[in-house]
C-alpha cells in the first residue's frame, strides 16, 4: 500500500467534510432504500410460493458477471479519484495555479 504524503483533510470544526445538503441527500437515500427494502421483503411474505418459482428462473452466471462488472466500476472510480488526488496535491504542492486544485475545467 501506498503510503501518502499528506495527510486527510479534516475540517477545524472536527467533523467529516461535506456540506449539510450532502449528509441530508445521504440520509434521505438511505431511507428511500429502506422504505424499497421494507417493502420488497412485506410482498415476499405475502407472495412466497411466487417468489420461489420467480427465483428458479434466475441466471446465475449473469448476476455473477453483473455484480462484477459493478464491483469492478467502483474500485475503478476510487482509484482515478485517489489518482486525480494525489495529482493535484503534487501540483498544487510544486507552486501551480490553485485553481487546479479546484478543478482543472475553470479558466
Amino acid at each position: 500500500m501506498q503510503k501518502h504524503p499528506y495527510p486527510p483533510y479534516v475540517s477545524e470544526a472536527g467533523r467529516a467534510p461535506g456540506t449539510n445538503g450532502l449528509w441530508t441527500f445521504l440520509f434521505i437515500d438511505m431511507i428511500i432504500f429502506l422504505l424499497i427494502f421494507f417493502t420488497f421483503m412485506s410482498e415476499r411474505l405475502s407472495h412466497a410460493g411466487q417468489y420461489t418459482r420467480s427465483q428458479l428462473q434466475l441466471n446465475e452466471l449473469f448476476g455473477f458477471a453483473n455484480t462484477l462488472i459493478l464491483l469492478t466500476s467502483s474500485w475503478m472510480v476510487v482509484e482515478a479519484g485517489r489518482h486525480r488526488s494525489d495529482a493535484c496535491q503534487r501540483k498544487c504542492h510544486a507552486g501551480w495555479d490553485w485553481r487546479f486544485c479546484l478543478d482543472s475545467r475553470f479558466p
